[in-house]
């Protein structure tokens, strides 16, 4: 809907840290074109954030806050934006983002799988240093999915225009696009099963 978000995660335990290593499966198909979060987790103020959207070119967007620590605030940003944008109202779309920052190579620590296929062409070149902190999954962190929240007052929005589905939060371990999809013997991606664990506080959600 353009005015609702669809959940929010109960929140982990505050005891729980925040996360070095986690993987964020889901298919979406676009509604209208616009600017519009799919999925984030905010922790406290807007200095603690990872979040997924598309951007208001149509390009898929990841951002992250970096620099901070589980008692601290973010003192800058990461930005992976995607070259390519996602316009056809048509397709549905499958992508992987996968966090693994404790990676002794700079490239892997992030990655993302659409439709089987690593992307590797970005507009922007971001870095993660060695253990940087990923907010999804940690601490009292909301997981949102459909639009823009803060648990500290900020207002919804920024709403998803469209569907998802068949997504998956796994929190601990870093898995790629093979575990949620594979070839069909027509070469089209198809979602399977999915067999493994979500980990402490992650989820599925059908759609």
């Amino acid at each position: 809907d353009a005015s609702e978000h669809y959940m929010y995660s109960p929140t982990p335990s505050s005891s729980k840290d925040f996360s070095t290593t986690c993987t964020i499966s889901f298919w979406f198909k676009i509604g209208n074109i616009k600017q519009g979060y799919l999925a984030g987790a905010f922790y406290g103020s807007n200095a603690r954030y990872n979040l997924i959207q598309i951007n208001a070119s149509g390009q898929l967007q990841e951002n992250g806050r970096v620099g901070g620590a589980s008692t601290s605030t973010g003192s800058g940003g990461t930005e992976w934006i995607t070259t390519r944008v996602f316009r056809d109202p048509s397709a549905w779309y499958h992508a992987v983002f996968v966090w693994d920052t404790t990676n002794t190579v700079q490239s892997e620590r992030f990655k993302l799988y659409i439709n089987g296929v690593r992307e590797t062409d970005f507009a922007t070149n971001p870095t993660f240093g060695a253990s940087e902190l990923v907010y999804w999954f940690g601490k009292s962190s909301y997981t949102t999915l459909g639009a823009y929240f803060n648990g500290t007052g900020y207002g919804d929005t920024l709403y998803w225009d469209g569907y998802m589905a068949e997504m998956h939060g796994v929190d601990g371990t870093a898995l790629d696009q093979n575990s949620f999809g594979e070839f069909n013997s027509s070469g089209i991606w198809t979602p399977k099963d999915y067999t493994g664990s979500h980990g402490t506080d992650g989820f599925y959600i059908k759609g």
